[in-house]
């Protein structure tokens, strides 16, 4: 592919274009708050938390809304706090619409792959990973699954039963 180097007069004329479009940058160098990762990483704990609720399916959807919700809202606090906010208005017609249609298009993809996934999905994701695991180890011929140390429902739903842990301390003698 040949690239030309513009001439200053060509140059101009670019800027000038990009000028009359209104197209601004926006470059923010200041740090962001302290409470954005930790609220950002409490909503993330809320939404797959939801993935062990009984009832399955529906809190998915619920936690799915609540989740978007919540970003929604940290953006629009962001914006107020900094001051600045992205425009659709100022950007040109065709990109504008180009943006608009990638949004609309990218919201009903990821809803209708979200409600497909749900509905082919046996139970929750989880009762999903450890079901696929149990059926690995039955197939290899492997007697037992532990669940390992915890008392989650999910475990007494798959088949498991309550067993003594025993703890063992030793000292070694110089």
């Amino acid at each position: 592919m040949n690239q030309t180097t513009p001439s200053p007069a060509e140059a101009l004329t670019a800027l000038d274009a990009a000028r009359a479009a209104e197209l601004d940058v926006l470059a923010d160098t200041r740090p962001n708050p302290g409470w954005l990762w930790p609220t950002i990483g409490g909503a993330a704990f809320l939404f797959f938390a939801s993935f062990d609720v009984v009832g399955g399916s529906p809190w998915v959807v619920l936690s799915s809304i609540l989740y978007a919700l919540a970003i929604g809202v940290i953006i629009g606090i962001l914006q107020r706090q900094r001051g600045s906010q992205a425009r659709l208005s100022r950007l040109p017609a065709e990109l504008r619409n180009q943006v608009l249609v990638f949004a609309i298009a990218g919201g009903v993809v990821t809803s209708a792959g979200t409600g497909v996934a749900l509905l082919l999905m046996d139970g929750p994701p989880r009762f999903t990973i450890v079901g696929t695991l149990i059926e690995r180890a039955i197939e290899e011929g492997i007697p037992r699954f532990d669940f390992l140390k915890g008392d989650e429902i999910y475990k007494f739903r798959l088949g498991a039963e309550a067993r003594q842990l025993y703890r063992i301390t030793t000292s070694v003698n110089s």
